[in-house]
């Protein structure tokens, strides 16, 4: 299997669109989620911690996990013509971003994504659109951050 190769700006193009689009259902699923479908992002959430906490973390777990939690609540905005376009989005940025933590696993212990994913719940469960969009555009943004300061995409 081949890993298409992102440049330094079709990655950059990739992020302010995901932040955008990404931020938007998370906005929606703010306003519109059930506690059922909180609880289910909840769930998503304790299996990413004990993925990246365990003593060798697994790393595929994480990624697995990090992806059901965010279709989780895309899905919860109630717009799957919206969850076509992000899916469509994490077909180009998703094999970076597999990489990216499955070369790097002990960043996922109490990194960033963790602290995102929980203010983002919290922001959920307080039905505050804008504090669940800034937790997804804090969980994006320092991802990106990182890749990007790995120097691993082509100029």
């Amino acid at each position: 299997m081949r890993v298409p190769v992102l440049t330094l700006a079709q990655f950059r193009e990739l992020t302010r669109l995901r932040l955008l689009v990404e931020g938007f259902a998370a906005e929606e699923a703010a306003r519109v989620a059930d506690e059922a479908g909180i609880e289910v992002l909840a769930g998503h959430e304790a299996a990413f911690q004990r993925a990246a906490r365990a003593a060798l973390p697994d790393a595929a777990a994480a990624v697995a996990a990090n992806r059901e939690l965010h279709f989780a609540l895309y899905r919860s905005a109630g717009m799957p013509s919206l969850v076509e376009m992000i899916e469509r989005l994490w077909l180009k940025a998703g094999p970076i971003l597999n990489l990216d933590m499955r070369h790097e696993p002990r960043r996922l212990d109490g990194g960033s994504a963790v602290v995102a994913h929980a203010a983002l719940l919290d922001a959920l469960r307080r039905r505050d659109a804008a504090a669940a969009r800034a937790a997804l555009v804090a969980d994006i943004s320092a991802a990106a951050a990182h890749i990007e300061s790995t120097g691993r995409l082509a100029p």
